[in-house]
């Protein structure tokens, strides 16, 4: 999928980040202002600047979009950009404590190449984790599945199961695979990152379709704001020889 200038000035204004899911990776990867932290799919850098500015660690921020990048921002100018894919990340020399990814891993062309350059930069006792979607959270995604059940299947064609992934993982030298999951319940009364597209499942809908269900969508939200849940299945895994 292209993000070209237009959809990266949209994603910045419009994609926030999800605070339990912030909260969870900083307390669970330990990160402090010690830490050396890549964000990889990073888009307009909205997770590895908020991780910076909260926990004053060494941060990098890694995206093959230039448009993405463009927008990107750290409160103190702390976090260093790439613009690189993640199996390539031109990186050298550097011993990283932890990486991660949200709602990206769907867009790697070759996941396991990318796991195996984390694992080269990772330290001994380096930590990874994947911030992504489930089959039950794709199925149950309140209110994307409601209103376009066309992106079900869409996603589920995109996404790659859990079981795939940790097969990619342990086959390039990751152990200690664990899951959980985080949420946020929230009532749905602005409905402009909707209509601007900014998740990406609903560019892949016809414009009929997405028309049909964002007339829905408003329809039900004029008399109240919708009950809906944000949540990321986070799977964690460390690096070979690690403690």
């Amino acid at each position: 999928m292209t993000y070209d200038e237009k959809t990266a000035v949209d994603y910045a204004q419009l994609r926030t980040v999800h605070r339990p899911l912030l909260t969870t990776l900083i307390a669970s990867a330990g990160i402090n202002a010690g830490s050396r932290v890549l964000e990889l799919g990073c888009g307009t850098g909205n997770y590895i600047s908020a991780l910076q500015s909260q926990t004053g660690c060494v941060a990098w921020g890694l995206d093959p979009s230039r448009d993405m990048l463009s927008k990107a921002r750290s409160p103190g100018g702390d976090v260093t950009w790439i613009c690189a894919p993640a199996e390539n990340t031109h990186l050298t020399d550097i011993q990283l404590d932890f990486v991660f990814s949200v709602d990206a891993i769907h867009h790697f062309h070759d996941r396991v190449r990318a796991f195996s350059e984390i694992n080269r930069l990772l330290s001994e006792r380096g930590t990874i984790c994947i911030a992504t979607d489930s089959e039950e959270i794709i199925r149950n995604r309140t209110p994307l599945s409601v209103y376009w059940p066309e992106t079900i299947e869409i996603e589920l064609a995109r996404y790659p199961r859990m079981n795939t992934l940790e097969t990619e993982l342990r086959d390039t030298g990751f152990v200690d695979l664990r899951h959980e999951e985080v949420r946020a319940v929230y009532q749905l009364s602005d409905l402009t990152p909707y209509r601007a597209k900014v998740f990406s499942c609903l560019r892949l809908l016809s414009e009929e379709t997405f028309q049909r269900g964002l007339e829905c969508l408003k329809k039900d939200v004029r008399n109240r704001p919708i009950s809906s849940v944000s949540r990321y299945h986070l799977l964690w895994a460390k690096r070979f020889g690690s403690l």
